[in-house]
């Protein structure tokens, strides 16, 4: 078992990362990721409020069903609530409880690879509104996080995948020897699941983050830094009408943050775009084909409404001289848009097969 407190506004909340931990989640009230309510019925209670994952759920309406379910429930103060999913239960989650009777506590219980290695602490919302997304959101930790590297058997490659993409994120913007580190794991972590290796992996990947939470709990400065990937791979999705999943969009992301003429060009770098090389590769070319049909226009525009830009300009994370990553201002200009876009089909060819 590995075990840390995170510091945060409201206070200390534990995060535990262990084999069969799940089973110590005790709450009054249930959110659940209905498919993962049926793998897994022993979950929750007759009281549970079931939540379909997906983009097109992960709204203030989908928020607004699930408050309407916690209230039919009977979920009053002083009760606590327990979310299991992914990033889409959690981001529902949060949110859903920090507004219900003006918020009540609640533990996160992560299912997903991605969400395991990345989104589980932190204690952040996003919601899409209108076709721009995660444009909603709030900060509101949980009392607890329980990772429970159980529930990664249940899913495909493309799924561990995405939840590698998310981890070696975090690590290489927490510099070159958290990178280093994080890539020389015992290959059999490679692909995620309840043995030691996976298990220390994730450990790994949570205490990265958890220097940027503490330092920058409200978004405002280094936690920024974790946005790498994020800019290229937000447009990404959009412009596959959301047929590429997140964390695979996020991987081709930092290729093409690599091979933006503003980044800098490190051993460093190459080893990342080698990582998503063999992380992406053997998904096979059939798999990754059915989500690469990308329009063009509609990336440079879902560039430029990105929330993480100012008014005037465009705000990329790239690699930084010396390893890690820096925040780098560029005009609004159809130039640096279109050169973002050229990246993003420059990292298309480096990365597939």
């Amino acid at each position: 078992m590995v075990a840390f407190t995170i510091a945060a506004s409201t206070g200390s909340y534990e995060v535990v990362v262990e084999s069969g931990s799940a089973e110590t989640v005790a709450a009054d009230r249930w959110i659940i990721d209905d498919q993962v309510r049926v793998l897994y019925p022993q979950l929750g209670d007759a009281a549970a409020v079931p939540f379909h994952a997906s983009e097109e759920h992960k709204t203030l309406a989908g928020c607004e069903e699930v408050l309407a379910g916690l209230h039919q429930s009977g979920l009053r103060r002083g009760m606590t609530v327990a979310a299991a999913g992914g990033g889409s239960v959690q981001d529902i989650g949060t949110f859903a409880t920090s507004v219900y009777m003006r918020g009540v506590p609640w533990i996160f219980l992560p299912t997903t690879a991605l969400s395991m290695a990345d989104s589980c602490i932190g204690g952040k919302s996003s919601l899409n509104l209108r076709g721009v997304k995660n444009l909603v959101g709030n900060i509101y930790p949980p009392q607890r996080v329980v990772v429970d590297p159980v529930f990664l058997g249940t899913l495909d490659d493309v799924a561990r995948a995405c939840g590698l993409a998310e981890a070696v994120k975090i690590c290489f913007a927490s510099g070159q020897e958290s990178f280093e580190e994080f890539v020389g794991f015992d290959r059999t972590a490679a692909t995620l699941g309840a043995d030691p290796a996976s298990v220390a992996l994730i450990a790994h990947t949570l205490r990265a983050k958890k220097c940027f939470i503490e330092a920058d709990e409200f978004d405002g400065g280094v936690r920024l830094h974790l946005n790498f990937g994020h800019s290229f791979g937000h447009a990404l999705e959009a412009a596959t009408g959301y047929a590429m999943p997140h964390g695979l969009a996020v991987a081709f992301g930092m290729v093409a943050a690599c091979l933006h003429p503003g980044a800098a060009h490190t051993p460093g770098t190459q080893s990342l775009i080698d990582y998503v090389r063999g992380l992406v590769r053997p998904l096979g070319t059939d798999v990754l084909e059915r989500m690469l049909s990308w329009d063009r226009v509609q990336f440079v525009q879902a560039l430029a409404s990105d929330k993480k830009n100012s008014a005037s300009a465009l705000r990329l994370i790239l690699p930084a001289v010396g390893g890690g990553v820096s925040l780098v201002d560029f005009p609004m200009e159809a130039k640096q848009l279109d050169t973002c876009r050229d990246a993003m089909a420059a990292a298309m060819v480096t990365v597939m097969p």
